[in-house]
Parts: C-alpha cells; structure tokens; sequence
C-alpha cells in the first residue's frame, strides 16, 4: 500500500445509543427513582463493571441491597452475557430469607432487557408465589 501511495482513512467509531425515554417493551419502572428502601430484601440494584487484570479484561456483575448497601450477589465473566447477570441473581436470591417480593432495579442494557433474562426473572417470580 505504501509503494502505491495508498493509505487507510481512519473513522470514527460510533455507538449505537438507545433513546433515554424509550422503555423495552414489556418492562416497567417499579423504583421509579425511589432508592430509599425501608425493609430489608424489598429494594435491590443491579449493575455490571469491568475490571483489568493481570492476563485480561473480566467483567463483574453486583446486586446490592438498598436497605443495607451490602453486595448480596455477584458474578464475574470474561465474557459479557445474560448468563452473567442471571448467575449474580441467583446468588441473591439464595441467600435472601423468606420469599418475600423484591423490586430489581437495572438499566436497559441489553443483558437486563433480553428474553431470556425477562423469562428467568417471570420464573422466579412464579416459583416465589
């Protein structure tokens, strides 16, 4: 390419955003801003970060407890999926006492918003009543 004189024009990479007050279909917003939680397991949240390590990148997915602060599930990954988010879950839900319902609050990535997520979140659900 050199020789010929050619040379690559560099682009910008642009990220494909979802409109802020666009909702999945199918979900609704239980929170509805209110992170202030009066009992425990009634409010939790739930996120994902990512962290370097020595050999690569791992991503970690947390759900914390509003009522206390406290991480009562987690996850890590090299790999950024569904399976990642629905494995931190499972944890809270195992250790949560009782079967009390519980609001979880996420955003609208698309590991929180797909199919398989919103049909393992139903059956929990189905399973607690």
């Amino acid at each position: 390419m050199r020789r010929a004189g050619l040379y690559g024009v560099p682009q910008r990479r642009r990220w494909r955003k979802k409109r802020s007050g666009v909702r999945p279909h199918g979900t609704r917003n239980h929170l509805e801003r209110d992170f202030n939680a009066t009992a425990p397991n009634t409010k939790w949240v739930t996120d994902i970060t990512y962290i370097r390590t020595a050999e690569h990148w791992v991503y970690l997915c947390v759900v914390l407890a509003l009522y206390s602060g406290l991480v009562v599930g987690w996850s890590m990954s090299p790999r950024q999926d569904r399976q990642l988010v629905v494995q931190a879950v499972l944890m809270a839900l195992w250790q949560r006492p009782g079967r009390t319902p519980v609001i979880l609050h996420s955003d609208r990535g698309c590991q929180f918003t797909s199919e398989e997520y919103q049909r393992f979140l139903e059956a929990t659900r189905s399973s607690a009543a």
